[in-house]
């Protein structure tokens, strides 16, 4: 086991904590690409010895949520039951475009910080804009999916690591908190 591979899921959760704080915050998009990275993360994590290492490093593939998440897939014998997290993959994806201001595609966009499905917002303007939601519980679900497949236990990583602000925004709105912070 190298040094990379033991830091991988070490950095994914702490890019999730982050995302959530930031979430807890409602700093749109900064939280949407933290949650992004931590996705993108333990997807690498989980597909190390089935995918080659130079395809996960490389410039097409590196941020590529939808094409980490079909190899993931694959990997998992195309288990029906992660079908129900490929929304939340593209949506998490789409946030990707917002890091780079100038190459947005759209003439107006709205952002939304929403914890459960049951929050979610339309926009209402007289210019149509893309919207850009992820629902934050679908995430935390899809990463608790992800720790279980692997196996990991979501606690290793932040007993004795993160301090009370941290613990807290694990807590927030999370249907796995206690997986987390027991």
């Amino acid at each position: 086991m190298s040094l990379r591979h033991d830091l991988l899921p070490q950095w994914a959760t702490q890019y999730y904590v982050a995302g959530r704080q930031a979430a807890c915050a409602n700093l749109a998009p900064v939280y949407c690409n933290l949650l992004h990275h931590a996705v993108e993360m333990f997807l690498k994590y989980a597909l190390i010895g089935a995918v080659r290492p130079e395809q996960l490093r490389s410039r097409e593939f590196g941020h590529n949520l939808p094409w980490l998440w079909e190899r993931f897939r694959e990997k998992e014998k195309a288990d029906p039951a992660l079908d129900r997290f490929n929304a939340t993959i593209i949506a998490l994806h789409e946030w990707e475009e917002l890091r780079y201001p100038d190459k947005i595609p759209h003439d107006a966009i709205f952002m939304a910080v929403t914890w459960r499905p049951e929050d979610a917002v339309k926009s209402h303007s007289t210019k149509p804009a893309h919207q850009y939601e992820v629902i934050i519980s679908d995430v935390d679900r899809l990463i608790i999916e992800i720790l279980d497949r692997i196996p990991l236990n979501p606690t290793f990583f932040v007993r004795g690591e993160l301090k009370r602000l941290g613990l807290d925004a694990l807590r927030y709105e999370n249907p796995h908190a206690a997986r987390w912070v027991p």
